[in-house]
């Protein structure tokens, strides 16, 4: 049996389960001892060779800031976790107090404010609440100081493809832990370390199998991108529609964009990137959805209408949603029977072999 990993492991550290995502050939000499840039654009990944640092998702603990860090990544918590615990810090406040404790606090994790409107929600929540209970005032000062990594008024700039959880690490969690089995830490209790691994490695297999029917399904359709991804860039042509006001163009080719709730942002319709070692030009945007994502904005499709230009051109969409670029694409090439698209000659997927 043969298997070369995917880049990207999923690894779960400790009792509670803190899941995030790491590349699984990290070095930490290697990682400081690479190029510094590709064609005159930086890395900001030398590891990986991109120009996006990447992310890191966590639930809290003592060692994700200094993992953060240590690794290079954006650091966002959990605000799942978060908001999960809520209630418990209710303790001590009338039933009154209460509601407006968890409705205030759920406003201060989700919702889509600046940041200065943020701090006047934190502080107001701190003036009405600190003094009624311990455990409230604990709570609150406890989102105080990580805001910036667990509030949407923050966090919305950060790539995480939308996700404000660790969602995807749980995910996999998940499938671990329901593999056609009821109970499996019972299952595991008392198992050796070669029966986990074969429980484990039946779960990757299956999961190779489902991602390459998929992938299938997508080549024989001929689809460049996946269904999610088509799913937001339609909406984003549905507001820009609705939602876009204005649009101008400056003398250095950037396009001033202006929307009906007041924000305005500027689209880059020629921006350089580095993601796996190779260079390429994308549409970009300072918009949250679009920082959140990498998919084309209501912002960037307006742009590329002023500019007559195709917002789904395959040439200019951000390489992480190319299908190409998944480790499974060869092995659902050869479900299909058909051929790679030959358009990006470095756009292939690394190779993953594994016997099914």
């Amino acid at each position: 049996m043969t298997c070369r990993r995917h880049v990207r492991d999923m690894c779960n550290l400790g009792k509670n389960g803190c899941t995030f995502c790491i590349p699984w050939t990290w070095n930490k000499d290697a990682y400081e001892n690479v190029m510094d840039g590709v064609h005159d654009v930086i890395l900001e990944n030398p590891h990986m060779k991109n120009s996006h640092r990447g992310t890191l998702a966590t639930d809290e603990g003592s060692w994700t800031d200094k993992t953060a860090k240590a690794i290079g990544k954006d650091h966002q918590l959990c605000v799942y976790h978060k908001s999960a615990n809520i209630m418990a810090a209710t303790k001590g406040l009338t039933e009154g107090l209460g509601q407006e404790f968890v409705k205030e606090i759920n406003a201060i994790l989700y919702e889509d404010v600046s940041e200065e409107s943020l701090q006047g929600m934190i502080d107001n929540a701190k003036h009405k609440f600190s003094t009624k209970a311990e455990k409230a005032k604990n709570f609150i000062e406890g989102i105080d100081s990580q805001q910036a990594k667990v509030c949407y008024a923050h966090v919305k700039f950060t790539f995480s493809v939308g996700h404000v959880s660790t969602q995807r690490g749980e995910s996999q969690n998940s499938a671990i832990k329901s593999n056609g089995v009821d109970d499996v830490v019972k299952y595991l209790h008392g198992a050796n370390l070669a029966e986990m691994h074969t429980h484990v490695d039946s779960v990757h297999r299956k999961q190779l199998r489902n991602a390459a029917e998929l992938l299938g399904k997508l080549r024989l359709n001929g689809c460049r991108v996946s269904d999610f991804f088509k799913a937001h860039l339609d909406k984003s042509i549905r507001l820009s529609a609705l939602n876009v006001i204005s649009i101008e163009r400056n003398v250095n080719g950037l396009y001033k964009v202006e929307d009906s709730d007041g924000n305005t942002n500027i689209v880059n319709l020629s921006t350089k990137i580095v993601h796996r070692g190779n260079v390429y030009t994308i549409y970009s945007c300072q918009c949250a959805f679009w920082s959140s994502r990498f998919i084309p904005c209501k912002c960037i499709v307006r742009a590329c209408n002023v500019g007559r230009m195709k917002v789904d051109a395959i040439q200019h969409i951000h390489p992480y949603w190319h299908i190409q670029r998944h480790p499974c694409w060869g092995m659902s090439l050869d479900v299909v029977k058909l051929e790679d698209y030959n358009d990006f000659p470095f756009n292939n997927s690394p190779s993953l072999y594994v016997v099914m």
